[in-house]
């Protein structure tokens, strides 16, 4: 290669570096001059569980908070506890945290409201500790908001010569403002007594389809027994729910 062309390549390749350091220079100074925005952090377990004392009168156990739901929105999923009588309740809160302040420090959280949850029967603690189960957030309803669905499972009271049932049951809650219920199905009853009625439930969501409102199909196998032949006869049962737009909340379909 000649020395002129050698030259002019160098020249070159000198004035795209000095480009790129000018270049990464200036994003540098973007960036240090770009105010640090702190991340908006989720309120602790305890953090809840001394707002929701306060509220409800009574000490709560934070089991688990899911979320974000929304803006800066989550849900506590807590149980109440009657050491006395061996009992718990179950309950969901929607707690929100307010912006990060201008001076960057992280924002109070308040209860905007709470709900208990139904249950077939009063969950006993006498053989083991109430606990929640599946907890996620989901849109089923198809609003563009989502929804808590929980499936929670515990035993019944133990009752003289029967033995206790375990039950398992599903809720969908909206979470605008204080949790309501929307939805809520009784999925499984599993006695210990062969004399006692066994429900044993799958359930499904109908895919979205424009123009039509969403549905959701338990189908339960029901066991009862019977005494000449010293065991269960076995039904299937259908039962479906629609949702209303209007109410939000997920109504049983006449068939």
């Amino acid at each position: 290669m000649k020395r002129p062309a050698l030259l002019l390549m160098v020249s070159v390749m000198a004035t795209m570096l000095a480009t790129l350091l000018v270049t990464a220079g200036e994003a540098e100074a973007r960036k240090a001059r770009r105010p640090r925005v702190p991340r908006v952090l989720a309120p602790t377990r305890s953090e809840v569980a001394t707002l929701l004392a306060a509220k409800l009168g009574h000490k709560a156990t934070v089991s688990k908070l899911v979320g974000p739901a929304g803006a800066l929105r989550w849900a506590a999923l807590y149980l109440v506890r009657d050491h006395r009588r061996n009992t718990a309740r179950y309950g969901v809160a929607t707690v929100s945290r307010a912006p990060v302040t201008p001076e960057g420090a992280q924002g109070p959280i308040s209860i905007d409201g709470t709900a208990e949850l139904p249950t077939a029967a009063t969950p006993s603690e006498l053989i083991e500790p109430v606990q929640w189960g599946t907890a996620a957030l989901k849109d089923q309803d198809g609003d563009g908001k989502p929804e808590l669905f929980v499936i929670y499972g515990y035993n019944g009271p133990m009752e003289a010569a029967l033995g206790d049932i375990y039950h398992r049951e599903l809720a969908l809650l909206n979470l605008d403002g204080a949790p309501t219920l929307a939805l809520h199905l009784e999925l499984d009853e599993r006695p210990e007594a062969m004399a006692s009625r066994e429900v044993l439930s799958k359930w499904s969501f109908s895919k979205p389809v424009p123009g039509s409102p969403p549905e959701v199909t338990m189908t339960s196998t029901i066991g009862d027994y019977d005494d000449r032949a010293r065991a269960r006869k076995v039904s299937v049962v259908k039962v479906t729910y629609r949702w209303d737009a209007a109410g939000d909340r997920w109504l049983r379909v006449a068939r």
